[in-house]
C-alpha cells in the first residue's frame, strides 16, 4: 500500500512545492511510508503537516497578506498574521 501511496501522490504533490526545503519535507514524508514499524504513518503525517505550516509562509508572506483589501489586524493575536489570514490570501 505505501508504495501505491507513493507513486500516485508524490508526484502530484511535487507540482505546488519548490525546490529547496519543500521537497526535501516532500520526500522525507514519503520516505516515511517505506519503513516499517509502528510510528511509520504517523512520522508521514507528521512531516506532511509541516509541510502544510510551511507553504503559506513562503507563499503568502506577512506583507502580501497585509496589503489585501480584506486584511483586518487579529486583536486575540497582537495584529500579527495568522495560518487563517495566509489562507485566505490565496484563495
Amino acid at each position: 500500500m505505501s508504495h501505491h501511496l507513493h507513486n500516485k501522490y508524490e508526484q502530484k504533490i511535487q507540482t505546488i512545492v519548490v525546490a529547496g526545503f519543500d521537497c526535501e519535507l516532500l520526500s522525507a514524508a514519503f520516505d516515511n511510508l517505506n519503513t516499517t514499524g509502528p510510528l511509520c504513518i504517523n512520522n508521514f503525517s507528521y512531516a506532511l503537516r509541516e509541510l502544510l505550516r510551511h507553504m503559506p509562509h513562503r507563499l503568502a508572506t506577512d506583507e502580501k497578506v497585509k496589503d489585501c483589501a480584506w486584511y483586518k489586524k487579529d486583536k486575540s493575536v497582537r495584529g500579527k498574521v495568522t495560518r487563517a489570514h495566509r489562507w485566505l490570501h490565496k484563495m
